[in-house]
C-alpha cells in the first residue's frame, strides 16, 4: 500500500467489524452533511422567512433522513425568482389583455368591414382513417 493511502487507515480500527462500523458511520455522517448544505441552499432560494429557514434547516440537520423527505414534502413550491417571473409574465399578460380589449372597443366604433359574399363554396374532402 501507499504510504498515503496507510496514513488515512490508521484513523480506522484494525478490527474489521470496527472498521466497517467506522466507514459506515463516515458515510451517514458525509450524507448527512450534504443534505443539510443542500436543503440550507434549497431553502434560501425558495423563501425570505428566517423562521422558516432555520425550522428547515434544523429539521434536516436533527432527522437526516427522515427530515429531508419531510422537508421536501413542507418546502415551497417554487423558488422566489419563479415566483417573480410568474408574476411579471401574469402583468404582462393582463396589460396586454386590456390593450386589445381596448382595441376591440376602438374597432367597434369604426365603419366595420363587410366582406363581399362569395359565389363559390369550396369544400375540402376529408378523409377519416378507420382505427
Amino acid at each position: 500500500m501507499t504510504p498515503l493511502f496507510q496514513q488515512w487507515l490508521s484513523f480506522f480500527s484494525a478490527d474489521p467489524i470496527l472498521r466497517l462500523i467506522q466507514g459506515s458511520l463516515l458515510f451517514f455522517g458525509v450524507i448527512a452533511v450534504y443534505l443539510v448544505c443542500f436543503v440550507t441552499r434549497d431553502i434560501i432560494l425558495r423563501t425570505r422567512s428566517f423562521l422558516y429557514q432555520l425550522a428547515s434547516i434544523l429539521l434536516v440537520a436533527c432527522l437526516p433522513v427522515v427530515g429531508f423527505f419531510l422537508y421536501l414534502l413542507i418546502r415551497p413550491s417554487q423558488t422566489i425568482k419563479q415566483r417573480s417571473l410568474q408574476n411579471t409574465a401574469e402583468e404582462i399578460l393582463k396589460i396586454l389583455n386590456d390593450e386589445v380589449l381596448l382595441a376591440d372597443e376602438e374597432d367597434d366604433e369604426e365603419d366595420p368591414i363587410v366582406l363581399p359574399p362569395t359565389t363559390e363554396e369550396t369544400s375540402v374532402p376529408v378523409s377519416v382513417p378507420n382505427l
